[in-house]
């Protein structure tokens, strides 16, 4: 067991913590199935044309072409082939 630090407050906190006891805040930053709870996780990128996403980011601005984006990322399990998305 390793101690790293708090991003957030600061503090030494345990590895194999997920929050800050003291804060709160994200110390685990690795993905994990809501499934089977692995963190053999393959990255799917959904790929959209860079005429579409230039077009959002003309007609509803930056951020909604960032939105865009991100909803293309999707994730699968390696280990029992879950597909999903993060929140």
């Amino acid at each position: 067991m390793a101690m790293i630090k708090c991003s957030t407050c600061g503090r030494m906190v345990s590895d194999k913590e997920k929050t800050c006891p003291n804060c709160g805040g994200q110390t685990d930053t690795r993905i994990y199935c809501p499934r089977c709870n692995s963190t053999n996780i393959k990255v799917q990128v959904k790929s959209a044309d860079d005429v579409t996403a230039s077009l959002i980011a003309i007609y509803f601005g930056i951020f909604a072409a960032k939105a865009a984006q991100k909803n293309r990322i999707k994730y699968v399990c390696n280990d029992c082939k879950k597909k999903f998305k993060l929140k």
